[in-house]
């Protein structure tokens, strides 16, 4: 209702005063509205290796929205809208927990919490396995939840963990990996189980070319051909212990001496030791070389060369 100036004059200056008054003590500043929030679960319970998909969405004036609680993968700030698949392989309660703030009423947020429950598989749950994965001289073996790989290794199959693998650990010019599921898991009907890695000689097992062996009367020069310092081991595969052992710098050459027709080595980086030890992912590791070198050891005294070569039998060779 409005009130003229005519209407107020007949009551006079001190009811008039009294009413100004009472207008001006009752008027207050508007309140913030706390900022609204929506948090679903797709589902409140799940079984072990199945999803449910978390959703939400806050309103334009959250500045802030944050998760906390088990159920996320990430705790922490969060779009203001979005979702997130969750899947667990263990029974468990998780609980998934949003709070929306404004920044102009940061004492006034809004909460929300949903709570999925994982609960034993009633039966097997149905699953697909992803493809191994090549690039040049490694394979990558998925994580799957449910899904086991084996690789045939010396006649028998072994289980490989999820991760990158280089191929020379495998003698073997194709590496057959099969996919299995794993106890509480059944194959999808028609999933591809059988996958292959195929090795080139570049990727064979100490493939790699470091250094040159070159043999004379029993002894053999190494070079390394590398940019790098290269360690060299040499004496026979099936010994417990080398013959003996060099480090070359790039481009230097020593001579050994030996009585082996036939003289296994290996070449690498100085530092795979150190690698080994430390290393998380074998396709990391550095390149080295296996070879083997034939050495002449019946020799004779060269032709009116004036230089006398040894005679004596030559030793058993590796």
């Amino acid at each position: 209702m409005q009130l003229s100036r005519t209407a107020l004059r007949p009551l006079g200056a001190g009811v008039v005063a009294a009413l100004v008054t009472a207008v001006l003590v009752t008027v207050a500043p508007a309140a913030f509205a706390a900022p609204t929030l929506t948090l679903t679960a797709s589902s409140p319970e799940i079984e072990a290796g199945g999803t449910a998909t978390i959703e939400w969405a806050a309103s334009d004036d959250a500045d802030t929205v944050i998760a906390s609680g088990n159920g996320w993968a990430t705790a922490g700030p969060k779009d203001l809208t979005g979702s997130e698949e969750f899947q667990a392989t263990e029974p468990g309660t998780f609980t998934f927990t949003l709070t929306a703030t404004d920044a102009d009423d940061a004492d006034n947020p809004t909460e929300q919490t949903v709570t999925v429950t994982v609960v034993e598989p009633s039966g097997d749950t149905e699953v697909t396995p992803e493809p191994v994965t090549q690039e040049g001289c490694s394979f990558t073996i998925p994580d799957v939840a449910g899904v086991g790989y084996l690789v045939e290794f010396d006649g028998e199959l072994e289980p490989l963990e999820p991760g990158t693998y280089p191929t020379f650990i495998f003698e073997e010019e194709t590496i057959a990996i099969t996919a299995e599921a794993q106890e509480g898991f059944t194959l999808a009907e028609g999933a591809t189980t059988d996958f292959t890695v195929e090795v080139g000689e570049e990727c064979q097992l100490g493939a790699a070319e470091l250094v040159t062996a070159t043999p004379t009367c029993q002894a053999v020069t190494f070079t390394n051909v590398t940019d790098q310092p290269v360690a060299i081991e040499y004496g026979s595969f099936d010994a417990e212990d080398s013959d003996g052992g060099l480090t070359l710098d790039p481009g230097q050459s020593e001579k050994i001496s030996t009585e082996r027709a036939e003289l296994g080595f290996f070449a690498l980086d100085p530092s795979f030791l150190d690698e080994l030890e430390e290393s998380e992912d074998f396709a990391e590791l550095p390149e080295f070389q296996f070879d083997t070198v034939s050495v002449p050891q019946n020799c004779s005294t060269e032709s009116g060369a004036g230089a006398e070569f040894p005679t004596t039998a030559p030793a058993a060779g590796i």
